[in-house]
């Protein structure tokens, strides 16, 4: 009776006697659970499937491991079960019917891929520890995420381009937002919503679109099959200012880069639209620039800029010197009569 009250009182994280190691167990299935080596004093931990390293406790002399209880007990009393405790150091064979819960790595594959996520695999050069793991599925292997927009074929073993990966069952995420490396934000402060951090191309035609993400009007991103496949910045003008990406003048794509000076000014853009009935007529750029005017041809606008020094003289329709135009393009003080 005494016995089996000490046994009780005996709490696992006061055993610290050390024993000489056996050979590490193997972990039976997936539970987390203790297990224990031939000798039932040396105590490993299974997550997942996997075993520690090393032995996270021992049970001191003349105790042994009781699976049952989670405990030390006194060695040849009631509750000593190691003679018919389940210790094992051979990989018990992979159940054929059982698929879904986690793909058990082949001899000699770097990597294998993942039951459900296309663009998940398990990395079979790297063994796992109980640290590594964190709750995720695994046998001594890591669960690795390709890069977006990349697959994982599992003809390869390698993250390959999608139109060169067949996911067969297992889902092919097409969006950012998909990927679970999506979900880590950089910020100290509080994380937007996935959708406000990576632009989007669902439901997009391929080709490039405007970048609704930032507020910098000069940027674009580039779909193909509902996926972002790259993202850019216009460059600049013939005029030495930035282009702006235009959706209107896509020339049978979805957009491209346009001078503000070529987009019409309900667009946007500085473009003047020419009055009904005139054939050709000159205009003064709106945005205030000096060097810059506006033809109409034809109920066509078109942009012009002036040779070398020369100003718009809005007065006399032409570019001319900056000693005969009036302020502020020009050096000369007129007055309006």
């Amino acid at each position: 009776m005494y016995s089996d009250i000490l046994a009780f009182a005996v709490p696992l994280v006061a055993i610290l006697d050390v024993a000489v190691a056996e050979a590490t167990p193997i972990c039976p299935d997936d539970s987390v659970r203790y297990v224990t080596d031939a000798g039932c004093r040396n105590v490993w931990r299974c997550v997942w499937g996997q075993v520690s390293n090393n032995p996270v406790f021992t049970c001191g002399q003349n105790m042994v491991f009781n699976e049952a209880l989670r405990m030390c007990v006194w060695k040849g009393e009631k509750h000593d079960d190691c003679s018919t405790s389940t210790v094992t150091t051979t990989k018990p064979p992979v159940p054929t019917s059982d698929h879904t819960r986690h793909t058990r790595c082949v001899d000699g594959s770097p990597a294998e891929a993942h039951e459900t996520e296309c663009q998940l695999f398990y990395d079979c050069a790297i063994q796992a520890t109980s640290d590594d793991t964190k709750g995720q599925p695994s046998d001594g292997a890591i669960v690795r995420e390709c890069e977006y927009p990349l697959l994982f074929s599992d003809v390869t073993k390698k993250c390959e381009i999608f139109l060169e990966v067949n996911c067969g069952g297992r889902r092919e995420p097409v969006d950012s937002c998909d990927y679970l490396k999506s979900r880590d934000c950089q910020s100290s402060e509080a994380c937007p919503p996935c959708p406000m951090r990576f632009p989007s191309c669902k439901g997009l035609s391929n080709g490039p679109h405007s970048d609704v993400i930032t507020s910098n009007p000069s940027n674009f991103i580039v779909c193909y099959n509902d996926r972002l496949v790259a993202q850019g910045n216009c460059e600049n003008d013939r005029f030495g200012e930035k282009m702006i990406f235009y959706e209107n003048g896509g020339l049978g794509t979805s957009g491209s880069c346009w001078s503000v000076h070529d987009i019409p000014q309900n667009d946007g853009g500085l473009l003047p639209k020419c009055p009904k009935g005139i054939f050709f007529k000159v205009f003064p750029d709106d945005g205030g620039a000096c060097d810059r005017f506006y033809e109409c041809v034809y109920a066509m606008a078109f942009v012009r800029r002036c040779p070398g020094n020369l100003v718009y003289d809005s007065r006399l329709s032409v570019c001319n010197s900056k000693e005969y135009v009036c302020a502020p393009c020009g050096s000369r003080v007129c007055t309006n009569i």
